[in-house]
């Protein structure tokens, strides 16, 4: 714990990065299981999708909120939620719409098409995601003394 305060705050913003893209791991593991999931039970592709981004939407926020921003934790969860929601949308959107775009046009056929398809979109997405929650979402109150 001492030695990741002492990065923190040596290298913040790329802790931050690692941080989130170690968080973003685990939300890819669980949108593709749910997309997986949703296959698997026979909804469209447009629907699996979605529900894998918006289940690993909600476990992301609260890893991010644990974890990489952990200083923020004291602040009001549900306004945060709201404002991680909001600033994913231009990700979420970039997610989505890549996805299908390589899902219809690219990745026609094959076994994995739509896991590829997704696993493109997330890539996409996640630089908007990064920069919506580190700067707006989750920004640091800096206190005089």
């Amino acid at each position: 714990q001492h030695l990741r305060r002492l990065y923190l705050y040596q290298f913040a913003n790329a802790m931050y990065v690692a941080q989130f893209l170690v968080v973003g791991a685990s939300g890819v593991v669980v949108n593709l299981a749910v997309l997986s999931l949703l296959m698997a039970l026979g909804a469209a592709d447009q629907v699996s999708l979605a529900g894998g981004i918006a289940v690993s939407v909600v476990t992301n926020f609260l890893l991010n909120r644990r974890f990489t921003f952990s200083y923020a934790k004291a602040d009001p969860i549900l306004a945060q939620f709201a404002a991680f929601v909001s600033t994913s949308l231009l990700g979420l959107v970039v997610n989505y719409a890549v996805a299908l775009f390589m899902r219809f046009n690219v990745l026609t056929e094959g076994p994995f098409a739509l896991q590829l398809a997704a696993l493109t979109g997330i890539a996409c997405g996640m630089a908007f995601n990064f920069l919506g929650a580190r700067f707006f979402v989750f920004r640091q109150k800096y206190v005089k003394r």
